[in-house]
């Protein structure tokens, strides 16, 4: 992972978008991490281990397995 301040990522900010496709760039404020840059396929497979978490968590509250499956046989 590339880690970059807040000035030299302003200042190189088209190569900074070009290492982000292949890694992570953190860029720091005040000694501090503050944001990471990521590509759109990273971010996209990020949301879509959220989403898959969220519902796996929703898919085995109790309960709620009799539901899906009397939903599922209609």
């Amino acid at each position: 992972m590339i880690t970059l301040t807040y000035s030299d990522a302003r200042a190189q900010f088209a190569d900074v978008l070009n290492k982000a496709v292949d890694q992570p760039v953190t860029i720091t404020r005040r000694m501090a991490p503050d944001v990471v840059v990521i590509s759109a396929e990273q971010f996209a497979a990020l949301q879509q281990a959220k989403f898959e978490a969220s519902l796996a968590k929703v898919m085995n509250k109790p309960g709620n397995q009799a539901l899906f499956k009397e939903l599922a046989d209609k």
